[in-house]
């Protein structure tokens, strides 16, 4: 795998483009306030057009964030049936029976208060590859856990 290239489901680039066209609309909004809060007076006891100022400069790292992931962007499908690969959803089952249900993703569309988990994080890494009925140990800051892959999900 090149390092100049970032490993997306289908969906995450799609969001990512969504992501793009918010932000460019945002930029040109940003514009219009600068511009007001420029013509307010003196600048450099200006707070509105500070503030807005530092709002145009952060849309304007996310656009080249955004425009760098989709330039560079590779769209991963899953090829076999049964093993963990990006794009699938994971059904986890530790020693208590207890179940949790992820999907893979790549790095930039992670969000772990969604199931999102990124394949190059801990987790992601200690099951990327494996296979329904493997078992792994996966340590958190508080224990060390096992895990059986109860069903992966294509």
């Amino acid at each position: 795998m090149r390092k100049d290239r970032f490993l997306v489901t289908a969906k995450g680039l799609e969001q990512a483009k969504a992501e793009l066209a918010e932000k460019l609309v945002k930029k040109e909004e940003l514009k219009v306030v600068l511009e007001s809060t420029r013509d307010a007076g003196d600048l450099r006891e200006n707070d509105g057009f500070t503030l807005a100022m530092e709002d145009f400069k952060n849309n304007e790292a996310e656009i080249m964030r955004l425009e760098e992931l989709i330039s560079k962007a590779k769209i991963v499908k899953s090829k076999t049936k049964g093993k963990v690969e990006l794009g699938d959803t994971v059904v986890l089952q530790d020693k208590k029976g207890l179940k949790k249900k992820i999907t893979l993703v790549g790095a930039n569309e992670s969000n772990p208060l969604e199931g999102k988990v990124s394949y190059n994080s801990p987790l992601g890494g200690a099951i990327l590859n494996l296979s329904e009925g493997d078992t792994f140990e996966f340590v958190t800051p508080k224990e060390k856990v096992e895990y059986k892959i109860a069903e992966v999900i294509d």
